[in-house]
C-alpha cells in the first residue's frame, strides 16, 4: 500500500494510537517538519484537533480522514483541469 494510507488502524505498517499530542505528534503521523505539522494543525485537521490547557490533542482516525478528503479533493481538481 501507498504512504498514509490507512487500513485497520495502520498508517504504512505502523499501529496507530487513538490520540497524538502535540505538533510532534502531527509530525510522526504524517511524516512532515514542524512547519508543515504546525500548518496542518491550522488548516487541513483543524477539526481534528482539540486543546486541552496547554496541551494540543489530535483524533489521529478524524485527522487521517480530513487529510484524505482534502488530497481526494485535489486529485478532483487535478482531473477536472486535465480535461
Amino acid at each position: 500500500m501507498g504512504r498514509g494510507r490507512k487500513i485497520k488502524g495502520t498508517v504504512s505498517g505502523r499501529k496507530l494510537p487513538p490520540l497524538v499530542y502535540g505538533l510532534k505528534g502531527i509530525q510522526d503521523l504524517f511524516d512532515v517538519s514542524k512547519t508543515t505539522a504546525s500548518r496542518y494543525k491550522n488548516t487541513i485537521i483543524k477539526d481534528a484537533v482539540t486543546q486541552q490547557g496547554g496541551k494540543i490533542v489530535i483524533d489521529t482516525a478524524e485527522a487521517l480522514r480530513l487529510f484524505g478528503l482534502k488530497t481526494a479533493d485535489k486529485l478532483i481538481q487535478t482531473a477536472d483541469v486535465l480535461d
